[in-house]
């Protein structure tokens, strides 16, 4: 008997499936969509992700390449804040015309998720007013909330957005309960319950959730609703720093911690002494430093990105925290 070796094509004339996976700076969004991606991959499915960060280079995108992916990146503002509507609708409208059987949004960490299906259904009414009746249209299915255990109750006391990504799901992902402590963990849930009563919680580490449970509890009635407190004005300070040339993980830790007192997030790609391609992230005081298997051809981006704790500029801050670990290295703040 022959093998049909040839590739699955999309059934065009279905509607889009889409999810929206929200959550705070380093609760592990990326991490939990990589599995999704690979999941949804497995069963033949052709998958495409829209990648919004806050500041002006995605270093998610590079995290989430895999072979046959499709991603499109909308960066500097997130996508539900009025600055960037118009950028984020027209994505979704070109989108809809991509060969994939399935969108992911991965909103940035600040985001504040508003009325999804009825964006959708204006995006579609506009679409359908350029080009005719549309042969398919978007199947809006949730979103899932990651939130970390062991700090999402110190972000949601400051941080209005934070609460409202935890008020606007059905489903949340408790990431990271390995590190937390058994009153973290507490207070994560006392704090799920006092917002969100009704949503569905799974405690879990490293983002791993079954993919049954995703397909069950992401639901789309309970999600997006009410307005957003996006505005451009609260917009936290963004910088990104060139990592050009190699640096030792010793010297690149210790200016991250330097920088945890007044940068609420910091990740990106450097080189080190070794030639190795290494992936950095703080968030906090929680810093990692490991070796990055970069699968995809494409040019690395050595560069470190980070995002304020509140809107005022943060530059004095890192020239000084620069000098004091690479006194004879320039800091080149290449966007901001």
């Amino acid at each position: 008997m022959r093998r049909n070796n040839r590739k699955r094509v999309p059934d065009m004339e279905k509607n889009l499936p889409l999810y929206l996976v929200t959550g705070f700076l380093g609760a592990g969004k990326s991490t939990l969509l990589r599995r999704l991606i690979a999941s949804k991959q497995a069963q033949g499915l052709r998958v495409g992700v829209l990648v919004n960060e806050i500041g002006a280079v995605s270093i998610d995108s590079s995290l989430l390449e895999h072979d046959g992916l499709q991603i499109i990146e909308l960066n500097e503002g997130s996508v539900f804040c009025h600055c960037k509507q118009a950028d984020f609708a027209l994505a979704l409208e070109k989108i809809l015309d991509l060969p994939i059987d399935l969108l992911f949004i991965e909103a940035s960490g600040i985001g504040d998720p508003f009325g999804m299906t009825d964006f959708l259904e204006q995006i579609e009414a506009a679409k359908e007013s350029k080009e005719g009746t549309l042969s398919r249209h978007y199947d809006y299915r949730g979103a899932i909330c990651v939130a970390d255990a062991t700090c999402i109750v110190d972000y949601a006391d400051v941080l209005v957005q934070v609460r409202n990504q935890i008020q606007k799901t059905s489903f949340i992902v408790l990431n990271k309960m390995d590190v937390a402590t058994a009153d973290e963990q507490a207070e994560a849930h006392e704090l799920i319950n006092q917002l969100n009563p009704d949503a569905y919680v799974y405690e879990t580490t490293f983002g791993q959730i079954p993919s049954e449970l995703f397909n069950e509890q992401t639901k789309p009635d309970t999600s997006m609703h009410g307005k957003t407190t996006n505005r451009c004005i609260d917009r936290p300070a963004n910088c990104v720093i060139d990592l050009s040339g190699t640096y030792d993980c010793k010297s690149i830790r210790a200016f991250l911690a330097a920088m945890s007192t007044c940068a609420v997030r910091q990740k990106g790609f450097f080189t080190d002494e070794n030639s190795n391609s290494m992936y950095a992230e703080a968030v906090g005081n929680s810093i990692s430093i490991k070796p990055f298997d970069q699968t995809s051809e494409s040019e690395l981006k050595q560069q470190l990105v980070l995002i304020g704790l509140n809107i005022k500029p943060f530059e004095d801050e890192i020239t000084k925290a620069w000098k004091q670990v690479f006194p004879e290295k320039p800091c080149l703040c290449v966007a901001g």
